[in-house]
């Protein structure tokens, strides 16, 4: 904030420099307050006075003998009240679900991750249609390969499994974990044993951890993302 005077008139201007290296030297008109740079010349009391800061413009007519006491109150509240605001906002903008709501979240995509693995194993590789979430965001990887890019190709996939996949025996292991990100948003993640038998008879047998974002949509859970990692290579019993 500067004093530049016109037509008998002085105006006060701000600065939108931040830092908080502003030196006022040795004067005695002159205060740094918060990186703001605030300066002053003895007149007469009255004037007009625009006060003009980053964040706020402000016109008032006050005595000089109170000015540096003003300006300096100006600057406090301001930055103050600003960095506050600012905080509060960080705060309410972050995501976050009620206890009550989390308790229902979780039980709800438990029932919904025990229901894939009842319905994979009952049905086959079909039963991954209705779990898989049929929109283009979708994506799946699987050992550090992104297997299904997009909801298209993991239908299309789907679609050969079950010309040669026999059966499939699915299960979680004990140690299932639900984190609730939203309301409609949920992690999971849970160690889990397949057992594949294919057309021909071959046995495939795989363990490993499953990770995945359930969404809350048109009435049910799906996964709209998924990734398997295989603890060890699969094993083929003839």
């Amino acid at each position: 904030m500067r004093q530049n005077d016109s037509g008998g008139k002085t105006v006060w201007s701000g600065t939108d420099d931040y830092s908080s290296s502003l030196e006022c030297g040795h004067s005695d008109q002159c205060i740094s307050v918060f990186g703001i740079r605030v300066s002053w010349e003895p007149f007469g009391a009255g004037e007009t006075r625009i006060y003009s800061l980053p964040f706020v413009k402000l016109e008032m007519r006050i005595p000089v003998n109170y000015m540096c006491f003003r300006v300096w109150i100006v600057c406090v509240a301001v930055a103050t009240s600003v960095g506050c605001g600012m905080h509060r906002n960080s705060e309410d903008d972050s995501p976050s679900v009620p206890p009550a709501r989390r308790a229902a979240v979780e039980d709800s995509v438990r029932t919904f991750v025990l229901n894939v693995a009842h319905d994979v194993t009952q049905e086959g590789p079909a039963a991954w249609s209705k779990y898989f979430a049929d929109d283009p965001a979708f994506f799946m990887a699987d050992e550090g390969h992104l297997v299904f890019p997009n909801s298209q190709s993991a239908n299309q996939a789907i679609q050969n499994l079950t010309r040669t996949i026999k059966s499939i025996d699915l299960r979680w292991g004990d140690d299932l974990r639900i984190d609730p990100l939203t309301p409609n948003l949920a992690m999971v993640a849970a160690p889990y044993t397949e057992v594949r038998i294919d057309t021909e008879g071959h046995r495939i047998t795989e363990s490993g951890y499953f990770t995945g974002l359930a969404e809350y949509r048109s009435g049910r859970w799906q996964f709209r993302d998924a990734h398997w990692s295989v603890a060890a290579a699969p094993s083929k019993v003839p």
